[in-house]
C-alpha cells in the first residue's frame, strides 16, 4: 500500500528543518566572535612601541616595570631585540631579582603580537618552571594589562571571549563563520587567525603560537602545521635551567649542555637561525649557566655577566665593615638594621665614594641607596653565594672568600716596628694562647680606637710537651707547667698584655684552675676562652654573665666562668683584617722579622662560604688544610679579647654606665 505525505507532515518537517537551522546557526552564533578592531590612533601607537623592546615592555606592562632601566638592562634589551628580529644566541647572567625572566616573559608575549616570531617556546628547569611562562602569558592575553588590552583589542578579544576554556576555544569562529583557529592549553596558546578590515591580509600574530616544555621533555620534530603551512621554532628561552641539584652533578651539567647545543638549538631546522635568550645564574663554577656564559667554551652565545656591584666603595673595608657591626649589634635584625640605615644616612657621602652598581633603582623598602641594598644582600647572603648569584663570578671549589695567601700576610710587615714595639695609637694589648699537646702558641696584639691591630709578639712554647702514652693525670701535670712556664716568659717582656685569654678547648679544668690562681695577680687579667662554631653560639641565656659585647661574653660552665665567643665570626674578622694596604683602619700589621710559619697557618682555615639562615642566623663553612693553625686560633682569640675589652668592627665602644641606684629619702621624724 503507497503511503502519502500529507500536508501536515510537510510542514512539521519543514519546521523541524528550520528548527534544526535556527538551533545550528544560534549555536554558531554563541561560538562566534565579533572582531573589534584596533582604532588608527591605537594602530599607530603600537607598530611605534613595537620598534623598541624595552619601551614596549615599560608602557603595556608597567606594572610589571615600574622602575627605570638600568644601564646593563638597555643593553640586554638591545641584544634581545636583535635576536628576536634576526636570529642568534645571547645567555645573560643577571643578579637575581633584577628582571630578566620577567623581560622574557614579557619578551614572550611582544615577539608574538608583533608578529616577529611564529612558534615560541620557553623552557624550564622542570614543567612546573616553564608553567611560569604559560600563566603569565595567559594572563597577559586575559586582562592583567589594561594598556595591552586597549590597543590589541582584535587579539586580545578572541582569548577573552573563551573565559578560560579550551573546549570553546575548539569551536570558536570568526564573523565569517570560519573557525578562528585560536589554542588554549594547559602548556600553550595558538594565536587566532585574524584579518584586517576590508582585506584578506592577516594581522602579523596570526597564527603564532606559545608552547612551554621542561629541559628534560622530548622535543625533537617540534613542527606543527598552520593552516597548510609549516611552522617549526624560531625563538627558545631557556630560561634558568638547572636546579641546584643539577648544577652539583657534572654529569647532570653534561647532559643539559648536551641537549641545549644537540637539540634545542636545531629546532628551526636546516634552514633558518633559531632565536635563543637564556636568561640564567651562576650557583658553581663550570654549571650549566657559567659554561654557556663562557665565551670560548660557546662562542654562539656570546655570554654576558651583569655583576650587582661594579666597583666596590673605598669604604668598603672601612666604615662598611662599621656598618655591618652596627647591624650585627641590634639586639634583634629590625633593629639592627635601622641603626645601620641611621649610621649610613650620617656618613653617606663618604660610604657611597667610588662605588658603581649596574641598576641604580634597586632599592629595597627601608633601604636609601642601591648600594646599601647589595651591602645588605651580602650581609645576607654571604660572600660566596652573593658572588655567584648577584656578581654571576662563583668562588672555585675550596676558593677563600677573602682570597688569602700567605705572600698577602707577609706584605703587612711593617719594616719600621721591631718586636716588642707598639704603635702609640695602641690602646688595648690582648694576647691569644692556642693550646695542644705539643705546645703553645701564642700572640699579641695591640688595638687602636678604630680597630686597627698591630701585632708585636707571636711565638711558640714548646719546652715541656706532653708524651704520647702519658696517662690523665700526666698530661694535666704537663699542661700546667707549660702555662706556668710561658707565664714566666711573658713576664719577662718588655710589654706586658692588659688581656690574655687562654684556649680552654684542651684540658678545660687545668686552664680554669691556673687562671683562677693567676688572674689580676701580675696586672693581667687572664681568661678561659671558648669559641663555638657561627650555629652554636648563643649570647643569651642563663649562663651569660653580664652585657654581652660583639659576639663575646663572659660565660658561666660547671668548672668556672670564662669568655665564650663565635670562633667562626672573630676568625673572619681576622681574615678580612689582611686585606688592604698597610696602615688602612681596621686593618693588621706584623712587625719586621722573619713569619713565614705564622703566615702559612693564618691561611690554613679557609673560609668557602657565608650565608644567613630562616632565623637570620650567620652560618660559616670553613675548610682547613693539613698541618697546624695554631697561629690562627691564637689570633682569633686575640681579637675576640679585644671586643670584650672594648674595641670591636665598630671601634672603641665605652661601656654602658651602672644605673645609679635610687635612693627613697623619707624625711626623719621625732620618735
Amino acid at each position: 500500500m503507497k503511503q502519502t505525505i500529507s500536508d501536515r507532515d510537510k510542514t512539521a518537517v519543514a519546521s523541524a528543518v528550520r528548527r534544526a537551522k535556527l538551533i545550528d546557526a544560534s549555536r554558531k552564533l554563541a561560538r562566534m566572535h565579533r572582531t573589534q578592531h584596533p582604532t588608527a590612533e591605537q594602530l599607530h601607537r603600537r607598530t611605534m612601541l613595537e620598534t623598541d623592546l624595552g619601551d614596549w615592555l615599560k608602557y603595556y606592562m608597567h606594572d610589571s616595570f615600574p622602575d627605570d632601566w638600568g644601564t646593563e638592562h638597555n643593553k640586554c634589551l638591545t641584544n634581545l631585540q636583535r635576536i628576536i628580529e634576526q636570529g642568534g644566541s645571547m645567555a645573560l647572567a643577571m643578579p637575581r631579582a633584577s628582571g630578566k625572566s620577567t623581560i622574557g616573559k614579557g619578551a614572550v608575549v611582544y615577539a608574538a603580537l608583533s608578529g616577529k616570531c611564529k612558534y615560541i617556546v620557553p623552557i624550564g628547569a622542570t614543567d612546573s618552571l616553564a608553567s611560569e611562562y604559560m600563566d603569565f602569558t595567559k594572563g597577559a592575553l586575559t586582562g592583567d594589562y589594561p594598556r595591552l588590552q586597549e590597543d590589541y583589542p582584535d587579539a586580545l578579544g578572541f582569548f577573552d571571549n573563551l573565559g578560560g576554556s579550551a573546549l570553546r576555544a575548539r569551536h570558536q569562529l570568526c564573523e565569517d563563520g570560519k573557525p578562528s583557529g585560536i589554542g588554549w592549553r594547559t602548556k600553550g596558546v595558538t594565536f587566532p587567525t585574524v584579518r584586517k578590515p576590508d582585506s584578506d591580509e592577516g594581522y602579523p600574530y596570526s597564527g603564532a603560537r606559545i608552547e612551554c616544555r621542561g629541559i628534560t621533555a622530548a622535543m625533537r620534530g617540534m613542527a606543527k602545521n598552520v593552516r597548510g603551512t609549516q611552522i617549526r621554532p624560531d625563538l627558545v628561552i631557556p630560561d634558568d635551567i638547572q636546579t641546584e641539584e643539577v648544577a652539583e652533578s657534572p654529569e647532570a651539567i653534561n647532559k643539559i649542555e648536551r641537549k641545549v647545543v644537540g637539540t634545542i638549538m636545531m629546532l628551526a631546522g636546516h634552514k633558518k637561525r633559531i632565536a635563543c635568550f637564556m636568561p640564567c645564574t651562576c650557583m658553581r663554577r663550570g654549571d650549566v649557566s657559567d659554561r654557556f656564559l663562557d665565551r670560548e667554551l660557546h662562542p654562539e652565545f656570546q655570554g654576558q655577566r651583569v655583576a650587582m656591584v661594579q666597583k666596590w666603595p673605598d669604604a668598603q673595608e672601612t666604615l662598611w665593615v662599621r656598618y655591618h657591626a652596627v647591624r650585627r649589634g641590634g639586639e634583634t635584625d629590625h633593629e639592627g638594621k635601622a641603626a645601620a640605615t641611621e649610621f649610613y644616612a650620617a656618613n653617606r657621602a663618604e660610604m657611597d665614594k667610588g662605588a658603581v652598581v649596574s641598576w641604580a633603582s634597586r632599592i629595597r623598602s627601608g633601604e636609601l641607596s642601591a648600594i646599601e641594598t647589595a651591602e645588605n644582600l651580602l650581609f645576607e647572603l654571604g660572600p660566596a653565594r652573593f658572588a655567584a648569584e648577584m656578581q654571576n663570578q662563583p668562588l672555585a671549589e675550596n676558593e677563600s672568600v677573602h682570597k688569602l695567601e700567605p705572600k698577602l700576610i707577609l706584605l703587612h710587615i711593617d719594616e719600621k716596628r721591631g718586636v716588642y714595639e707598639i704603635p702609640p695609637w695602641a690602646q688595648i694589648k690582648t694576647m691569644g694562647t692556642d693550646i695542644n699537646h705539643y705546645g703553645l702558641h701564642t700572640v699579641a696584639t695591640g688595638f687602636g680606637n678604630d680597630h686597627t691591630a698591630a701585632i708585636y709578639f707571636r711565638g711558640r712554647y714548646d719546652k715541656i710537651v706532653v708524651k704520647e702514652h702519658s696517662n690523665e693525670s700526666e698530661i694535666k701535670r704537663m699542661v700546667f707547667e707549660m702555662l706556668s712556664g710561658h707565664l714566666a716568659d711573658i713576664l719577662k717582656m718588655p710589654v706586658k698584655p692588659d688581656v690574655w685569654g687562654i684556649d680552654g678547648g684542651y684540658q678545660h679544668d687545668v686552664v680554669q684552675g691556673f687562671v683562677t690562681q693567676h688572674n689580676q695577680r701580675h696586672g693581667i687579667a687572664i681568661y678561659v676562652m671558648r669559641g663555638y662554631s657561627g650555629d652554636r653560639y648563643r649570647s643569651s641565656g642563663s649562663y651569660v654573665i653580664g652585657r654581652p659585647r660583639e659576639q663575646v661574653h663572659f660565660h658561666k660552665w660547671p668548672l668556672g666562668k670564662g669568655l665564650a665567643f663565635n670562633a667562626d665570626y672573630w676568625c673572619e674578622v681576622t681574615q678580612k683584617a689582611w686585606q688592604g694596604a698597610i696602615g688602612i683602619p681596621g686593618g693588621v700589621t706584623l712587625y719586621h722579622g722573619q713569619h713565614d710559619d705564622f703566615a702559612e697557618q693564618v691561611c690554613s682555615k679557609i673560609l668557602t662560604d657565608k650565608f644567613t639562615g630562616k632565623d637570620g642566623q650567620p652560618f660559616w663553612r670553613y675548610t682547613t688544610k693539613p698541618g697546624w693553625h695554631d697561629y690562627a686560633d691564637a689570633l682569633t682569640m686575640a681579637y675576640a679579647a679585644a671586643a670584650f675589652a672594648g674595641i670591636g668592627t665598630a671601634g672603641h665602644v665605652a661601656p654602658k654606665p651602672k644605673p645609679k641606684r635610687r635612693v627613697c629619702k623619707v624625711p626623719l621624724t621625732d620618735a
